[in-house]
């Protein structure tokens, strides 16, 4: 009979200690290839919408009637441009059109007014030519401005349509591009700190997007009689449009790009973003309604340029009578008389 070895292991013991040694492998590989799952911050809460009804208090007929269509509500994009919208000076009546959801909500919260029963196509979109001709009915001022419900304003917009509305004394269709801005932490002061020298500080924060994504259009009530708009859908085919209308037309069209800016606010969108159905919808109709020869902001009749720091000046757009693309521009709407009492 064999004797065991002092101080050796018995064969149990042996595939005990191999079995524990193989389960505590097999964890740290677990671990190690199974990414470990960060918690999710928790949402930034909305902006605080008292610092805004201070300042809606100005009596009287308001001139500028500002207008858009918003998605649901709560969103914290909307609800800072709305709030940018009710600072500018003179106060401007604010519209939405829109039957979404946290619509009325906000609204009654601070008091701006709001139209439903709007009318969509088959994809969900409302008919901008249905709003286009509610709007010239509803609106209390003068110049009408359509923008996307996520673009910030400042005073200086406000400043250069009033400033075009008084000195042409004519109608008048402005736009220009809109600037992309990352919705971050700034945006979220109480006291809304950053929108006092939002202008100045753009460029050292932001980026700009491409002269495409046309984000506003401010022109003279009446621009647009009804039934002029075709069943266009959101999108950039009906703002291609619009400026094409108005180049055919006696009235002037005004790049305002180099002197003022309107300010989208966006989170990054998806990398594999198709054509909606809603822009194949408007080619279609555009096709169907003779096209927008044209319309893009090159071919603008007229631009404007800061001539100094404080100033800014309204001249012919030379460049679009050599494109042959902008057949339609025409810088002898304006005298120069009303130039030279604009620039004076």
């Amino acid at each position: 009979m064999k004797k065991k070895k002092k101080g050796g292991l018995s064969r149990t013991r042996l595939r005990l200690c191999l079995f524990s040694s193989l389960c505590f492998l097999s964890l740290l590989l677990f671990f190690w290839a199974v990414p470990h799952q960060v918690p999710e911050p928790p949402p930034r809460p909305p902006p605080d919408l008292r610092v805004k009804l201070e300042v809606f208090a100005e009596p009287g007929t308001p001139r500028v009637t500002i207008w858009s269509c918003p998605n649901s509500f709560p969103n914290n994009a909307q609800t800072i441009a709305m709030v940018t919208w009710l600072r500018l000076t003179p106060q401007p009546e604010i519209i939405y059109f829109s039957d979404a959801p946290g619509v009325p909500d906000m609204v009654d919260q601070v008091g701006i007014r709001h139209l439903t029963n709007i009318s969509t196509n088959v994809y969900g979109g409302p008919v901008m030519s249905e709003l286009f001709d509610r709007i010239q009915e509803e609106a209390r001022g003068d110049i009408i401005v359509y923008i996307n419900p996520d673009v910030i304003l400042t005073q200086k917009f406000m400043d250069v349509v009033l400033q075009l509305a008084d000195k042409t004394n004519t109608t008048f269709l402005l736009t220009g591009p809109r600037a992309e801005v990352i919705l971050n932490d700034r945006f979220f002061s109480l006291d809304y700190t950053w929108f006092k020298d939002f202008d100045s500080e753009y460029n050292k924060h932001d980026r700009k997007t491409t002269d495409a994504f046309l984000d506003y259009f401010a022109f003279t009530k009446g621009l647009f009689p009804p039934g002029t708009v075709p069943a266009l859908s959101r999108g950039r085919s009906w703002e291609t449009w619009m400026l094409s209308k108005v180049l055919h037309g006696p009235y002037p069209t005004i790049n305002g790009d180099t002197v003022m800016q309107a300010y989208h606010l966006f989170d990054p969108p998806p990398a594999n973003k198709t054509v909606s159905n809603e822009e194949l919808h408007n080619a279609k109709v555009l096709e169907l309604s003779g096209g927008s020869k044209g319309g893009t902001l090159y071919c603008t009749d007229y631009v404007l340029k800061t001539c100094e720091e404080t100033k800014f000046c309204l001249q012919p757009n030379t460049a679009a009578l050599k494109n042959e693309y902008c057949q339609h521009s025409n810088n002898e709407k304006l005298s120069d008389s009303v130039l030279a009492e604009f620039n004076g």
